[in-house]
């Protein structure tokens, strides 16, 4: 049950994916798209982080559906640490990075970035604090002034 659940979820980010090249690869010439760039948070283990034995790249669960989407497409599709997550999203803004992997859907990104609706996946978040500490939030700002460990 396990690996079909997996497969079917494999199968449906490639998709996703797919759809998502048609759409970027839409703004360039066939003569000018030789390669794709991924990129993504380099700090989200299971899904990516720096690779030690590649410098400059990534490893985790998205490099392995990138590869696997390269195969399909024929395109070599390079995965890149292009840094702090920041700086990734300004890289996908400017256009110098074709694919982002992991960022949430919000309205600012959505002006520069087109997302797969519905998503493909939910990441549920929780928080936990020491039963003497309460913390009221609503939003992730107002979890700035506490540190946290993961």
């Amino acid at each position: 049950m396990r690996s079909s659940r997996l497969k079917i979820v494999k199968t449906s980010m490639l998709l996703a994916a797919i759809s998502v090249l048609g759409i970027t690869s839409a703004y360039a010439s066939d003569d000018q798209c030789r390669e794709l760039t991924a990129s993504g948070n380099a700090e989200y283990p299971p899904y990516l982080w720096r690779d030690p034995n590649r410098p400059g790249e990534l490893a985790g669960a998205v490099r392995y559906l990138m590869d696997d989407l390269s195969d399909i497409l024929g395109l070599p599709i390079r995965v890149v640490d292009s840094g702090p997550w920041g700086r990734t999203q300004e890289e996908v803004a400017a256009g110098r990075i074709d694919l982002i992997a992991g960022a949430f859907f919000t309205s600012a990104r959505s002006e520069w970035m087109d997302y797969l609706e519905p998503s493909l996946m939910l990441t549920q978040t929780a928080v936990w604090t020491a039963d003497d500490k309460e913390i009221n939030y609503s939003e992730w700002r107002d979890l700035i002034p506490y540190q946290a460990s993961l």
